[in-house]
């Protein structure tokens, strides 16, 4: 049914989003333009006789852009406005995962529920309302670093499952925007740190850091490299100098496997590999000899 614009009040209830894309909201109001409303809006009926927009609000301000005086909708009187709203959304994969978390702990503060009830309610599984819960407790910046896009949702969850405090998550992102080449296992283990560290009481009195995340640490020191580094030999003989370098280079594969870069161990490990030949040629010819 057609109902007047300006008899629909935009209900904060049901909208689980908390910011629109100026430009995508103006596309969506071109495309109705251009082919027509294709899905009607949700509403439900207020005491006054006005109604309550339950579903819809992109829908909604995109006909508002267009200046249209009425707009489809249908009319559910019965139906819960969050639970609608989240559902639609979900269903459109139109929330970005900050909201959706957010979303998820409003419906179930309000509603006074778990996130296995919720997920029955609302048809998805526990398990993904549990993994973006959690994202509600990094800080803004981490946040809005998720919500553009420029730290994924995997990395995310690595920072806010520890536990980690203000000042250990933007030494954690900072870590992470240094590093050139990140692995998700290279930044567990920097979390891990950082969490051990927190751990201590000593450290519980550090001074806040409120410089720029991508200043937050200096440039991280690399492990050996065997296309540009040679170790330095610390004996006189052969075949010490030899057995100095296998470990050197065995030791290099440990501390790259570490930071999360096997490539380079491998590297590193057939370097060892080849010495390790050169060593053992030059034992059988001096028994040899």
């Amino acid at each position: 049914m057609l109902i007047d614009i300006d008899k629909i009040d935009f209900s904060e209830q049901g909208n689980q989003r908390t910011r629109y894309d100026a430009t995508t909201l103006a596309e969506l109001a071109a495309s109705i333009k251009e082919q027509g409303q294709i899905e009607p809006i949700v509403v439900r009926t207020k005491p006054s006789g006005r109604y309550e927009l339950m579903a819809g609000h992109r829908r909604f301000l995109a006909m508002q852009m267009n200046g249209s005086a009425q707009i489809d909708a249908t009319v559910n009187d019965d139906a819960d406005p969050s639970l609608v709203m989240l559902t639609e959304n979900i269903m459109r994969e139109d929330l970005d995962p900050i909201d959706e978390a957010g979303a998820y702990r409003r419906v179930m503060d309000e509603k006074g529920i778990t996130a296995d009830e919720l997920a029955a309610k609302v048809g998805i599984s526990a398990q993904i309302i549990n993994n973006r819960l959690p994202l509600l407790t990094l800080i803004p910046d981490a946040q809005e670093l998720v919500r553009s896009g420029q730290l994924s949702v995997g990395y995310a969850k690595a920072l806010a499952g520890a536990g980690l405090d203000t000042n250990r998550q933007r030494i954690a992102l900072a870590a992470l925007r240094d590093q050139g080449r990140p692995t998700l296992t290279w930044f567990r283990q920097v979390v891990a740190k950082l969490l051990m560290d927190q751990a201590q009481e000593s450290l519980f009195a550090m001074p806040l850091y409120d410089g720029e995340l991508a200043t937050a640490l200096p440039p991280m020191t690399l492990p050996p490299d065997p296309t540009k580094d040679k170790p330095v030999a610390k004996s006189s003989g052969v075949t010490s100098v030899l057995a100095e370098h296998v470990a050197f280079w065995l030791d290099a594969a440990d501390q790259w496997l570490a930071m999360g870069r096997p490539a380079k161990a491998r590297e590193c490990r057939a370097a060892a590999s080849a010495i390790e030949n050169v060593l053992s040629a030059f034992k059988r010819d001096s028994l040899r000899l």
